[in-house]
């Protein structure tokens, strides 16, 4: 699975603290694409499920 970079509306980052159990800084990462761990799958895979938007390429904005 390649994973690229999501954009997602405004407070679903803090929505996804309380559910996923993971630091501010992971979401961050997992959203840039920048780790390729179990919860940066996990939080790709929630974000998309709620209606995030995965870039064509990271520096498309």
């Amino acid at each position: 699975m390649t994973c690229r970079e999501i954009l997602l509306c405004s407070g679903e980052r803090k929505e996804l603290l309380k559910m996923i159990h993971v630091s501010y800084p992971t979401i961050n990462a997992a959203l840039k694409s920048k780790t390729k761990t179990i919860p940066a799958f996990k939080i790709h895979e929630a974000v998309l499920e709620r209606g995030g938007r995965e870039m064509k390429e990271n520096n498309d904005r």
